[in-house]
């Protein structure tokens, strides 16, 4: 029989029950929760597997360990609310709490992954956990971004370890036992249940008692008055670090008063795996530093500087020598090393290194080391001209190699010219006036960088001499700055790759000099804005498209839509990461049917009105309400294939909201 074809009065007792399955269950169940197995749980909770009756799902159902009082069940529920409020991929969901028929306090959340971050590297052997260290780098990467989000939030996890990282065979990742955080910025924490009020910002130190997991917590932890603050948990992170190349803990584990004792003095277990990289063991260990002003001051500065190793660069904590240096440059450059082997004598350093490596014979030995004892003098030399200037070594090595570095061009031309006073090969001088022009370029000194670029035999040079010259007639007083449309012209040239190099440190300058001369003209900047945007996300070849943009009564109209916008935020490696569009008020903004798959890219954006419509790689049950909020978002448009109702019915609580077909 079809039911839905019959009349409702018609049918029997049994077929309307037939008509309303769900309805029924609601009405069926007193209890919500079918609770199953144990699976674990923290420090301060049991965990079982659950099955929520209403709607069909698996859960896991978190109960307290201890409920001697109603302050227990009170601190324990304190953990539900705090993790409800952080939204971010990486924490896990809480969906539900409450108190059940035995007066036992509960909460539901995401059935989390089996696996633990400790399981995982605990599987891997010396060997392995070398081959998968990229790999255990990305977790990392990810745990830095779900804490420096918490941080945002004003809140301190303090129990970070890798027991309490949760790994999915699909690169699921989630920070869970939230049960030690603290708020620490009541201001920033904002709950979206109910007003923050004082027993729920109290509620960390209840206990009064020290609390987290010896060689993962901080020195600051293991007293009863300690001070903790998100340095406590760039600590944790920096043991998590070490327990990923090593596969130890930090701290050696023994009696409370001993280890509490290793930790106050921070005898932290060396390095003893040649294999390990010392530039991580480096921002490992300064991480791990007891006095919290030897820290990194934040977690993303942690973040830089572990991307800095990924990319084959020395890291800061490592604080390399000019030699170490100077063999992370040969690693990235192998190809320029083997052509400029013997054109100087740093150059020359460089291969003797790498001969030194290769070659056993007795007789490359012996003149290697002279070439050494040669080289080592000129090193000394050259390097008492980088202590007089103040400024790192690190970029002398810039002024020998065909890498262009052009973060601090000031310094570097000072040290470009005393580096030509010196009897050079005509190779080493061709480039270093390449290198020169460079320099000028940057500076949008156009006139000097031609003459730079006239001198030098570098094909590179050679086009970026005919550009110049253009320039140098367009602004001839070298003080000025281009004009932004002017500028904007280079990040649309089809010769792009020419300037790639370099071209957004000359962004990072220009701008820098813009607004130092007070110029802030968000319509006269719209042009460099939208070359820029288009040259970090359009591939060669592209066409270039300028914006759909109008004036409108409370700021720009800007529609981005059908565009293969995903990356809005410039990072100039080791200077500064800023949103291309920052600094602009928008009325407006359409980013429908764009690549955008983090919500993150758009801050700090200012806009009203935000239109996210057929965005297919755009995770919305991963929706920000808070982000969109700290843009100032007032209204959205999206479309109801694309959001879930409950997504939809926090959005129309925070939001006006317009829902497309």
């Amino acid at each position: 029989m079809d039911f839905y074809d019959s009349d409702v009065d018609d049918l029997t007792a049994d077929e309307k029950d037939q008509l309303t399955p769900i309805l029924n269950t609601l009405y069926t169940f007193t209890d919500r929760y079918e609770v199953g197995a144990s699976i674990g749980g923290g420090g301060e909770k049991r965990v079982f597997e659950a099955v929520d009756l209403h709607l069909g799902r698996k859960v896991a159902m978190a109960y307290a360990k201890n409920e001697d009082s109603e302050l227990d069940k009170e601190e324990f529920l304190r953990e539900a609310c705090l993790i409800a409020n952080l939204e971010h991929p990486n924490i896990l969901s809480v969906h539900d709490i409450g108190v059940d028929e035995l007066n036992s306090a509960y909460f539901t959340m995401d059935l989390l992954p089996a696996g633990s971050l400790r399981e995982q590297v605990d599987e891997l052997d010396k060997k392995a956990r070398l081959e998968k260290l990229p790999d255990l780098l990305e977790v990392f990467l990810k745990i830095c971004d779900a804490i420096d989000y918490a941080h945002s939030r004003g809140v301190v996890h303090l129990d970070l370890k890798p027991d309490n990282i949760r790994l999915g065979h699909f690169g699921e990742l989630f920070i869970c036992d939230w049960g030690l955080a603290k708020i620490v910025d009541a201001e920033t924490f904002s709950a979206d249940r109910r007003e923050l009020d004082g027993q729920f910002e109290r509620a960390t130190n209840l206990r009064g008692n020290m609390r987290g997991t010896i060689g993962y917590m901080a020195p600051e932890q293991t007293t009863l008055d300690g001070d903790v603050s998100e340095l406590s948990d760039i600590y944790a992170l920096g043991g998590l670090l070490y327990f990923i190349l090593t596969g130890n803990s930090p701290i050696s584990e023994g009696e409370l008063t001993d280890s509490v004792s290793k930790i106050r003095g921070g005898k932290v277990r060396p390095f003893t795996e040649r294999a390990i990289s010392s530039g991580l063991a480096a921002v490992a260990l300064k991480a791990l530093s007891t006095e919290k002003e030897d820290r990194y001051p934040s977690v993303l500065a942690l973040r830089r500087d572990v991307l800095s190793y990924i990319r084959g660069f020395a890291t800061q904590a490592q604080q390399a020598s000019l030699p170490k240096k100077a063999w992370l440059w040969a690693l990235r450059h192998s190809k320029v090393v083997s052509l400029l082997a013997g054109v100087s004598a740093l150059i020359a350093f460089l291969g003797m290194i790498s001969s030194a490596v290769i070659n056993n014979e007795r007789n490359e030995a012996v003149k290697a080391k002279e070439l050494a004892d040669r080289n080592l003098h000129l090193y000394q030399k050259e390097h008492d001209i980088v202590q007089q200037m103040g400024e790192d070594v690190n970029r002398m090595m810039s002024l020998i190699t065909t890498s262009v570095d052009a973060r601090t061009p000031r310094t570097t031309i000072q040290l470009i010219r005393a580096k030509l006073e010196q009897d050079l090969s005509p190779r080493l001088r061709s480039n270093l006036m390449m290198q020169l022009g460079v320099q000028y370029f940057v500076l949008q000194e156009f006139n000097a960088a031609y003459d730079c670029f006239k001198e030098s035999d570098e094909h590179y040079a050679h086009h970026l001499m005919h550009t110049t010259k253009y320039y140098a007639k367009l602004k001839p007083h070298e003080k000025r700055l281009l004009s932004d449309r002017d500028l904007a012209a280079i990040f649309v040239s089809p010769n792009l790759k020419v300037y790639q190099q370099f071209s957004y440190a000359l962004y990072y300058h220009h701008m820098r000099r813009r607004y130092a001369d007070g110029i802030n003209r968000p319509g006269a900047y719209m042009p460099l804005a939208e070359a820029i945007l288009w040259s970090m996300n359009c591939p060669y070849g592209d066409d270039f498209e300028p914006f759909r943009i109008e004036r409108g009564k409370n700021g720009f109209r800007l529609d981005l839509s059908d565009g293969l916008y995903s990356t809005y935020r410039l990072l100039v490696p080791g200077l500064y990461q800023v949103n291309v569009l920052e600094g602009i008020k928008f009325e407006y903004l359409d980013i429908s049917n764009t690549p955008l798959t983090n919500m993150f890219e758009l801050k700090p954006l200012n806009v009203e009105t935000l239109k996210m419509v057929n965005m297919p790689r755009f995770p919305f049950h991963r929706f920000s309400i808070n982000l969109a909020k700290e843009m100032g978002v007032k209204k959205l448009i999206v479309s109801e294939s694309e959001i879930s109702g409950k997504m939809l019915k926090q959005m129309k609580k925070n939001f006006e909201v317009e829902v497309l077909p």
